[in-house]
């Protein structure tokens, strides 16, 4: 679990927690996965990361950076000077570089989260934090049973259907209408045939009419 993984993570669908965040990191073994630097992602993802989960994380596993050896490029001293509050006059190579480090090649591979207010803890095996509550931890606002799950898939299956009513009774009468200006057409030319038939047999009455 990177550290940028870490800082969108809570525990407020759990039942009696209020904010459930930031949630404690108890790291047993940490990892370092070598990442390309990216100056301009990292120098427009700092402002959108919540900067009190972001140091609160660094103390959870300020101890275990300081053990790893292959985190002696950044040495805990430059770690350290990560101030609470995050400032646009931060942002210098050599910061970027240190933030790029922490949230994208720090890896807590095993330990476990810790909710602030329940102390519930959720594993984190080969570098994926599990986050899955049991039913009965459910909040009221999370927590459905089987009966409204149901009544909620009848209800859009309803809905679904009733569209497709819907739609089906627009293309009839759609049909129906186009059907009604062709026959109109029709009929419209037919007369017209007739008429020319009429004219027909004026002029040739009136032919012989000419010839007697």
């Amino acid at each position: 679990m990177r550290l940028l993984t870490h800082n969108m993570l809570h525990s407020r669908h759990k039942k009696g927690v209020r904010i459930g965040y930031p949630l404690k990191i108890v790291c047993s073994e940490l990892r370092v996965v070598p990442q390309t630097f990216n100056k301009d992602f990292v120098k427009h993802r700092l402002p959108l990361i919540n900067w009190t989960g972001f140091t609160s994380a660094i103390t959870d596993i300020k101890e275990m950076l300081a053990k790893n050896e292959n985190s002696e490029t950044f040495s805990i001293d430059m770690v350290n000077k990560i101030p609470r509050n995050f400032s646009s006059d931060l942002l210098t190579d050599e910061f970027l570089k240190l933030c790029h480090h922490l949230l994208f090649e720090i890896v807590v591979f095993e330990g476990y989260l810790e909710c602030p207010e329940t102390k519930r803890q959720f594993p984190i095996k080969q570098g994926i934090p599990n986050m899955l509550l049991r039913e009965d931890e459910l909040s009221n606002a999370t927590f459905a049973t089987n009966e409204e799950k149901n009544e909620k898939y009848e209800g859009e299956k309803k809905q679904r259907n009733d569209d497709k009513d819907n739609n089906e009774n627009e293309n009839d009468n759609a049909n129906k209408n186009e059907s009604a200006d062709e026959d109109g057409e029709n009929n419209e030319d037919e007369n017209e045939n007739d008429d020319d038939d009429d004219d027909d047999s004026q002029n040739k009455n009136k032919e012989i009419l000419d010839i007697e």
